[in-house]
């Protein structure tokens, strides 16, 4: 960590809570060493001992064999929608299944070695695993690039791949989100199966392997998965608002003259937001939708202030339709953590939210009020503001540049930075 606290719902606060259980566990481990009382089977059944290693040598085809088993099941997992709706969430049936074969697999293997031919399979196990996450990923929609911007990657030579499942955009078809949080709640059962795996080929395997068994990269691997399915949930959402926002910079602000109900653009944006998130809350793990909710907040309150400075004018009537309609996008945004539910949102996540809207709510008021007093009123409403964003309000009041210079120098005769 760089010192910065660490929100314990974000990927990377997931990622953390994972490594700090199984440094414990392997600290616990070490003091209390295993206390399992320890049976002799070579000295009560030396004939057993002697007879699997005769055919160690020959257990080649055996584990070439489990290996074609395991290849088999992870083809058809791309095509594969069946679901097990036993647990918390649904998982693919898929994920289950392999687990289940592991398992018997290790008995089958047990009832003959648990030498080396078992920890052979044991790697064929890690392989398999790594394969199963990279094949999830088929499952959700591709990154979505333009000709534009494949274009514009290319004539500057990039070395990244412009469409990089970490920034890049995408775009969900309607109930694909559905889709994207079975994905993220199978990464989740995974993670959560491959430490009992671990552990039980710990328990089987002999003693010389025992610490060498480490599967914690492939616990990272269906983290990763998960986060990518965050990341597609959010731009994939964020996609889907471009028609409001576009509904936002068609009007014509500067002419608005009437204070109605919340304005269409905005009826277009909750309808989606309480669309999608009603059926992420309902699919996805508390922490996860957690994440998700502080996420899209954030970048949506980021691209709402961006299309507010890009209106060229307001009316001072317009800013207070804004108003209204920013109070009813603050009222949505407040609510999803807890979306159809009468509990309280975290406090973190209330205040962040609580934040930002008050900056723009500040901007609109600053943005109708009259010339006249608008140093004055800056001042009391930005104590820390300084020429720039006052030039930003007098830009989106449509003040001429030469009152403008007029206004920029009694804020600085009046002390502005």
């Amino acid at each position: 960590s760089d010192g910065n606290p660490v929100d314990p719902r974000s990927a990377q606060g997931i990622k953390m809570r994972r490594l700090r259980e199984r440094d414990k566990k392997k600290a616990l481990a070490e003091k209390t060493g295993d206390k399992t009382p320890q049976v002799d089977e070579h000295a009560l059944l030396p004939i057993i001992g002697i007879l699997s290693g005769v055919f160690l040598p020959f257990m080649g085809p055996y584990v070439a064999l489990e290996r074609q088993n395991l290849e088999e099941q992870l083809a058809t997992v791309v095509g594969d929608k069946d679901l097990d709706n036993r647990g918390e969430m649904p998982v693919f049936t898929s994920s289950i299944n392999l687990f289940v074969y592991m398992k018997n697999s290790i008995n089958r293997c047990c009832a003959l070695t648990n030498d080396v031919v078992f920890f052979n399979l044991y790697k064929e196990y890690k392989s398999a695993l790594i394969s199963y996450a990279k094949t999830l990923l088929l499952k959700i929609p591709q990154p979505y690039i333009s000709s534009t911007a494949m274009m514009t990657a290319q004539l500057r030579k990039d070395k990244e791949d412009p469409v990089n499942p970490k920034t890049a955009s995408y775009r969900l078809p309607p109930g694909e989100e559905t889709t994207v949080c079975h994905v993220i709640d199978t990464c989740e059962y995974c993670v959560d199966t491959i430490e009992a795996l671990e552990e039980l080929i710990k328990d089987k395997i002999d003693e010389k392997y025992k610490e060498t068994v480490d599967m914690y990269d492939e616990g990272e691997e269906f983290g990763e998965v998960s986060s990518i399915g965050l990341r597609i949930l959010i731009s994939g959402l964020e996609n889907r608002l471009e028609v409001g926002f576009k509904e936002f910079s068609r009007t014509d602000w500067s002419a608005f003259d009437d204070v109605g109900e919340e304005s269409p653009y905005v009826q277009t944006m909750s309808s989606c937001i309480t669309q999608f998130f009603g059926l992420c809350q309902a699919s996805l793990p508390i922490l996860y939708y957690r994440n998700l909710c502080d996420n899209f907040s954030a970048l949506f309150l980021k691209n709402y202030n961006s299309a507010l400075m890009k209106v060229k004018r307001y009316s001072d009537i317009s800013t207070q339709q804004i108003l209204l309609d920013v109070y009813s996008l603050k009222s949505l945004m407040l609510k999803l953590p807890v979306l159809n539910s009468s509990g309280l949102a975290p406090n973190m996540y209330t205040t962040h939210c609580t934040t930002e809207f008050q900056k723009i709510e500040i901007l609109l008021k600053l943005i109708g009020t009259p010339v006249g007093i608008l140093v004055e009123v800056f001042r009391q409403q930005r104590p820390d503001g300084n020429m720039k964003e006052l030039q930003i309000v007098m830009g989106c009041k449509g003040i001429k540049r030469v009152q403008q210079q007029e206004l920029l120098e009694q804020f600085g005769g009046e002390g502005g930075v």
